[in-house]
């Protein structure tokens, strides 16, 4: 499987579509996460995060037949939350 990482950011419109100073700060952005990388703290908050979305997801009938739908697909288990939820939690 190949890996993506996708970055959004949203300038102004119309006359003051100028995006070379946003461009700017996302490249200073991201050349100080490449050399600092993420604090314990933050990791664990983004951790927090992810497990709480997984699990939030089911609450609606959409999100579960979502989830169930994407992990029968991708993975031949549609039952494969505990599974994802440790894969967060491995993360370091």
């Amino acid at each position: 499987l190949a890996c993506n990482f996708y970055v959004y950011a949203m300038g102004d419109s119309g006359d003051k579509g100028d995006l070379s100073k946003l461009y700017d700060e996302l490249l200073q952005s991201l050349n100080q996460f490449a050399e600092k990388g993420v604090t314990e703290d933050r990791l664990e908050q983004l951790k927090g995060k992810a497990e709480a979305d997984a699990i939030f997801a089911l609450e609606s009938v959409k999100g579960k037949v979502t989830q169930l739908a994407s992990n029968e697909t991708f993975f031949g288990d549609p039952d494969r939350l505990e599974q994802q939820l440790e894969q967060i939690r491995a993360v370091t």
